[in-house]
Parts: structure tokens; C-alpha cells; sequence
């Protein structure tokens, strides 16, 4: 059985995320939603999906449904519509499988009232005031379990409780929105009667009012894993931001004093212990009377979607509680804390926070400090890859276009394009992304030469040269930050990171031997973290990469061979994984360790065709090099049955198109080897006709198609001796294609 939050699209998203590595399978990062689709689709045995909270109108949530008989769906909603998504009732066709659910029936209600409350008397008066609760209820169950905390708390007589309840409907009824049904219409009551008893505690209990306190940020955050160490987290950032905000140079992110204040209107400011205690003694009050249940595994709480809209519409003015929770967010998610263990769910209340804000002049708020906050909110959620995360990044955009000079200067005023440069980055836009990074780097060129925005916007554009194969640019770029972040200390995360791209950059530009004796520095420097640290596996891989182009085939083996035992706690399907025995097959067969390589690429070809499309990259490139070792074996018919099959899939590329030009190339051998020579004559010749026209006359891959084409017209039988294309000195550039790294070079 498995269970997803459809509250949002990213509350969905993330649940089915959750379910692919509970399932053990990998996913695509960006569309982990589909993945788990298809693979509930294609699985062997029944499963039960229940859809929990499909309430917003404007959502279609048949598209969280999978297409296969064996996964039954169960979908819960309030919507009166949503018998839409059910399917017939083969009993009787004439009817779907779609049941209006009312509450509890009153003699269950008033049991479970009488029972979970733990009223020791249970006479007929007792009895009497359950029932009338009960019915005041609709017999609504998560009203009547808030009702029992009340009482079992002693905070209400069970009689006394009947009386509040009777007063509070004597006033006026709550949750009367658009989504909720009549039957929802008096659940309310029941939360607001445990915020008066707050509100009467609270006269001689701080923590009471602390309490009161919380249930109001809560209401302007995911109402789902609400993390201490985020509250933490933005405390231990407030000096931080007390003592910068006064500099010259301040970056986008930086926050003001404005934002502190905004945080310590609620839990004011004392040292971290003190306040750590008025937010559990808070916690532990809104946990007594149910209106959020605490995670004992990772001390988050988690609020009822029900009581999370009630938060937010018992407020007679939100913009107090919404600007705190969004100071307290953009503290949490400073710098190097974006990437700390509960970024992601930091991530959601990002976008909840967002979702839910008010304008500017609701807060009375200069513009400028707004914008601070978008900027963190979409800095974090582009870290964490979240759905939404360019719609935050254009609003932010709007918001910063808006202002006016006084309140922006050209730093804040450029980060919005570098935003979008690394959405059009990700969605594989790199002519876009690089006319928009030169545009920044040129408008911050006047800042000094270390200000971390301009030195950020440096390395984005020089990655962007990388991927677009402008490696001598990239170079330049890179060298010039390394040489600047020379200050800091030899093991500075930030300094490590631009010296890694550097020596990326020099292996993709066929400088080895600058880029072996950099990453030689960089995995002796990294020693010192984790041996399973994904930065100093991220180092090994590109070294032993660099081996294999210098020829050093023994080194390269046994560093690849270490990095596919360090990632065996990895599952199978995990793409980092793959990625690495790819590897360590590629450099097998360069071995001539054929029938070691051929075991693994099957494998790597096996995994990958059960969780990727029919024409993803990554899976096009398995199969290429694993037809490739079907040659060098002599399994000449395997070969070319793979090839003309990857061949196929990649005729939707530009003919001019490097992968498909390496595929053909390939393909024309196979031909020449099975003594097909004149579809290898045509193929070959088509090949090099495209090679000409896009590569200069001493390109090696240019070469060695034009001398194989030679060969085979020639119709040499000397087959052992044909140079193989790009593939005698390192081949494939695969450092790790799931990560962007190129899949093959020719």
C-alpha cells in the first residue's frame, strides 16, 4: 500500500519521489513522478495507491494515476466532482466506484468519545453531552479525536466541553471556503476551543502563548515535516546577518535587520538552548491537544491539512505570522545550508510560504527586502530541483524589475537573469544560457575581483562554455577564479569546487596531464572526508577518467574499481552507480578485458531499459558500447543488430549531430567486419561528408573515419588492424552522464 499527499503538485511529487527509493528504483531526478508510474504499471504484483487530499479544483489528478489493472487507486477528496476520476462498477455498469462518505454514525461517535477521552464516569449524563458533541460534530472524526485531547487533557470536563461547544456555534462557523463541503462546516469549532483554552493558559503559562505562536507560523508553512533544526538553523544565522548587513558590497541573498526582527517577533531573541526549550514546551502543547502530531524519528510535526487551513483563516491578519515564517525560511536556507539533510522539505515551505504571500504593500514592506526573500526562496529551490521552482524564479524577476533604482542595485538587479541562465542550463537551452551569463558577468565585471556574485557568475558561464565545447574560454574562465580564490584555505569547499571544474575543463580540452596532476591534489586534499563523500568520489571519477585517456589503464581500473565498491550500498538502479561501472566496463574493454566488460555493460544495459525511455541518452550510450564489445569479441550479428537499433533512435538528431555521427561511424565497421561492404561504403561515406563540414582537417575522429572509409574501399581483409574510432585513447566521455557529463565522444 502505498500513500501519496496530493495536497499540491509538490507535495505529490516528492511522495511519489519517496516511493521510487523506498521501492529501490532509480528515477529520473527531474520527473521522479513518471518514473514511479511506469514502474507501478509494469510491476508484477497488485498494489493499492491511495490519493489522499485531491482538493484543489484547479488540479487534474488523473495524472497521478497509473495506467495498469493491477494498482487500485483510492482517491480522497471533498470535491463534489471528483467522481470524474472513478471507474465503472463491473457489477452493475450502470453505476461507478464513487462512495460520498459521511462522518462516523452517532452511536460509533459517541463511543469513541466516551472511550478515547477516558471519562471514568459514564453515566446517562455522560453519555448525553457525548452524543450532543458528537452531533455538533457532524460525527467529523478528526474533530472528534481534537475533542477527546481537549478532555483527556483535563483541560474540559466532558460536560464543560458540550457547553463550550454550544457557545462557540453560538458565535459563528468556520471552513465555509469553496473546497470544503457542509458537512466540514462546524469541524472548526472544536480547533478554535483548544486555542481559548491556550488563550486562558496563556495568562499564567508563557509557554502557552508560545504556543499560540507556533500554530501561527505553522499556518504559513508546509503542513508537513516541519523540521526544529529549520527554526535552529535561521536562529544561528541572525548574528551572522546583524553583523554583514551593514557592508558596501552586499550579495542578492544577503538578508537585513528587517528580516531578524521579523523572526524574533516570535521565540524573541535569547540564547540558542533557551529558545530551544520554549519551542519544544510550544510544541509540546499543540501535541496534547492534537492539533499536530510530532515524528519522534526525525523530530519534525506534522499538522492535519484541516487544521492547517483553520490556522490560517482564524487570522484576523496574516501578514504578521506570514513574514515571520518567510524571514525564518530565507535565515534557514542561508548559503552552505541549502544543501543540509532537510533542504528539500525547507524546499516545500518555501513554496507553501509563496503560494500563500501577500503583497508588499499588505506588509507595508520596502521592495527590496521582499526580493531578498524571493531570491533565497529560489536559490533553494533550484538547489533541490523543486517543480515550482521557476515560477518563484520569475516572480522574483518581476518583483526585482519593478523596483526602482534607489532600492535595487545592479547586483540584485542581475540575479534574476542568472536565475533563468540556469533554468535554460537545465532544460539543455545552452545557446540561451550563455548570452544570458555573458550579460551578467559583463554588468558585475565592476565589482572587485572576489565578490562572490561576480566569481559566481564566472563559473556558471565557463560550465556553460564546457557544455556548449568552448573549452578554451571555459579554461580561461576558470583559471581566473582559482587564481582569485587562492585566499582561502587549501580545503575550502568553494575553492575545491572551481579547481574540480578547472581540471574537467582541461580533460575535456585534452590537456591530461594538467588535469591528472590537479585532481591528483584534489583526492590527496579530500581525504579527510567520508570515504563514500560524493565530492571526493566526484574527484576519484574524473582522475581515473584522466588515466584512461593518458593510456595509464592499470590506475584507471583500480580507482573505477574502488568507486564501484564504495557505491555498492547503493541501489542497483541508483544512476550514480551506473554511472561508475559504465566507467569501470569502458576502461575494461580498453584493457582488452572483453568478456569482463561485456558482463557489466549487460547489466548497465539491463537496469537502465527497465527505468529509462526508449531514447534517453544515457540509455542509447549503454547500448552503443555494449554493441561495441560485441564487436571486439567477434560477435559481429549482436553488434549490428544493437547498432542499426540505436542508429534508428538517433536519426531524430541533426544529421551534423556528434552522437549520431560516432553511431554510424560505428555501424559502417560492424558492416565492414560481417563483409557488408557496400552498405559500410555508403554509411562511411555519408559520415565523413558530414565530419567535413563540421570538423577541421586534423580533427582525430575526422581522420580516423576518412582513413577507415580508405580502408574499406580498398577492401582490406587485414580487419584486426582498423583503427577503432576514438576508442585506443580513453574513448567515451562518461565521467558521469547523469550528471551532465557528455555520453560519448567520437
Amino acid at each position: 500500500m502505498l500513500w501519496v499527499d496530493c495536497s499540491s503538485e509538490a507535495t505529490a511529487r516528492a511522495d511519489f519521489k519517496s516511493i521510487g527509493n523506498l521501492c529501490g528504483w532509480a528515477l529520473d531526478e527531474l520527473d521522479s513522478l513518471h518514473g514511479v508510474k511506469d514502474q507501478l504499471a509494469s510491476h508484477d504484483k497488485p498494489s493499492l495507491l491511495l490519493l489522499d487530499n485531491c482538493d484543489d479544483t484547479k488540479t487534474n489528478f488523473s495524472c497521478y494515476i497509473p495506467n495498469s489493472a493491477r494498482v487500485s487507486v483510492v482517491l480522497t477528496t471533498r470535491l463534489f466532482d471528483a467522481d470524474k476520476y472513478a471507474s465503472l462498477n463491473m457489477q452493475d455498469t450502470t453505476t461507478k466506484l464513487f462512495v460520498r462518505m459521511d462522518g462516523l454514525d452517532p452511536a460509533s461517535a459517541t463511543q469513541l468519545i466516551v472511550k478515547t477521552s477516558r471519562t471514568r464516569e459514564q453515566s446517562g449524563e455522560t453519555i448525553h453531552h457525548a452524543q450532543h458533541i458528537a452531533n455538533a460534530l457532524d460525527y467529523h472524526p478528526l474533530a472528534i479525536v481534537v475533542a477527546c485531547s481537549l478532555i483527556k487533557s483535563n483541560v474540559y470536563s466532558i460536560k464543560l466541553y458540550a457547553e463550550a461547544l454550544k457557545a462557540r456555534f453560538a458565535q459563528k462557523e468556520l471552513l465555509d471556503t469553496v473546497t470544503e463541503q457542509a458537512t466540514y462546516r462546524k469541524v472548526s469549532a472544536t480547533f478554535e476551543i483548544s486555542t481559548n483554552a491556550l488563550q486562558d493558559l496563556a495568562v499564567s503559562d508563557e509557554s502557552a502563548q508560545h504556543a499560540l505562536d507556533l500554530l501561527d507560523l505553522l499556518a504559513f508553512v508546509h503542513y508537513r515535516n516541519v523540521s526544529e533544526d529549520m527554526f535552529v538553523c535561521a536562529w544561528k544565522c541572525e548574528e551572522e546577518v546583524l553583523t554583514n548587513c551593514m557592508k558596501q558590497d552586499r550579495e542578492p541573498h544577503d538578508l537585513s535587520m528587517w528580516h531578524v526582527a521579523q523572526a524574533r517577533k516570535y521565540f524573541p531573541y535569547a540564547n540558542l538552548d533557551t529558545r530551544k526549550r520554549m519551542l519544544r514546551k510550544a510544541r509540546a502543547h499543540l501535541v496534547r491537544l492534537s492539533l499536530v502530531k510530532q515524528n519522534s524519528e526525525d523530530n519534525t510535526v506534522d499538522m492535519h491539512s484541516l487544521v492547517h487551513i483553520w490556522a490560517r483563516e482564524r487570522l484576523q491578519d496574516g501578514t504578521k505570522p506570514w513574514s515571520a515564517a518567510a524571514s525564518i525560511l530565507a535565515l534557514a536556507g542561508q548559503g552552505s545550508q541549502r544543501l543540509q539533510p532537510y533542504a528539500p522539505q525547507i524546499s516545500l515551505h518555501c513554496e507553501t510560504n509563496y503560494r500563500l504571500r501577500h503583497t508588499r504593500e499588505e506588509i507595508n514592506l520596502r521592495g527590496e527586502a521582499m526580493c531578498r526573500i524571493w531570491c533565497n526562496f529560489a536559490w533553494q529551490m533550484l538547489s533541490t530541483y523543486h517543480p515550482q521552482s521557476s515560477d518563484v524564479v520569475k516572480h522574483f524577476a518581476r518583483e526585482v524589475q519593478s523596483l526602482s533604482s534607489a532600492d535595487a542595485d545592479d547586483i540584485l538587479r542581475t540575479e534574476p537573469r542568472h536565475m533563468l541562465a540556469v533554468l535554460c542550463l537545465r532544460d539543455r537551452n545552452i545557446s540561451q544560457a550563455v548570452l544570458m551569463l555573458q550579460d551578467v558577468v559583463k554588468l558585475r565585471a565592476k565589482l572587485d575581483e572576489n565578490h562572490p556574485s561576480r566569481l559566481m557568475s564566472q563559473h556558471e558561464l565557463a560550465r556553460a562554455y564546457v557544455i556548449d565545447g568552448r573549452t578554451s574560454k571555459a579554461i580561461e574562465i576558470f583559471e581566473d577564479i582559482v587564481r582569485t580564490k587562492e585566499k582561502l584555505a587549501a580545503d575550502h569547499p568553494s575553492r575545491l569546487a572551481s579547481q574540480h571544474e578547472l581540471a574537467c575543463a582541461y580533460l575535456e580540452d585534452g590537456r591530461t596531464s594538467q588535469a591528472i596532476e590537479t585532481l591528483e591534489y584534489l583526492v590527496q586534499i579530500k581525504e579527510k572526508l567520508a570515504v563514500d563523500h560524493p565530492s571526493r568520489l566526484a574527484s576519484q571519477h574524473e582522475l581515473a577518467r584522466a588515466y584512461l585517456e593518458d593510456g595509464r589503464l592499470s590506475q584507471a581500473i583500480e580507482v573505477f574499481e574502488h568507486i564501484v565498491r564504495t557505491k555498492e550500498k547503493l541501489v542497483a538502479e541508483h544512476p550514480s552507480r551506473l554511472a561508475s561501472q559504465h566507467a569501470l566496463a569502458r576502461a575494461y574493454l580498453e584493457d582488452r578485458r572483453i568478456s569482463q566488460a561485456i558482463e557489466i555493460f549487460e547489466h548497465v544495459v539491463q537496469v537502465e531499459g527497465t527505468r529509462l525511455a526508449a531514447d534517453h541518452p544515457d540509455r542509447l550510450t549503454s547500448q552503443h558500447e555494449l554493441a561495441l564489445a560485441y564487436l571486439e569479441n567477434g560477435r559481429i550479428p549482436q553488434a549490428i543488430e544493437i547498432f542499426e537499433h540505436v542508429v534508428r533512435i538517433k536519426e531524430k538528431l541533426p544529421a551534423d549531430h556528434q552522437e549520431r555521427l560516432v553511431s554510424q561511424h560505428q555501424l559502417a565497421r560492424a558492416y565492414w567486419h560481417a563483409a557488408r561492404f557496400a552498405e559500410a561504403d555508403k554509411l562511411m561515406s555519408y559520415v565523413v561528408k558530414w565530419k567535413r563540414r563540421v570538423l577541421p582537417g586534423h580533427h582525430r575522429s575526422r581522420v580516423l573515419s576518412e582513413e577507415v572509409l580508405a580502408k574499406i574501399r580498398k577492401g582490406s581483409e587485414n580487419l584486426a588492424a582498423v583503427s577503432k574510432d576514438g576508442t585506443a585513447s580513453g574513448g567515451r566521455q562518461i565521467v558521469d552522464a547523469h550528471q551532465g557529463g557528455e555520453p560519448g565522444t567520437i
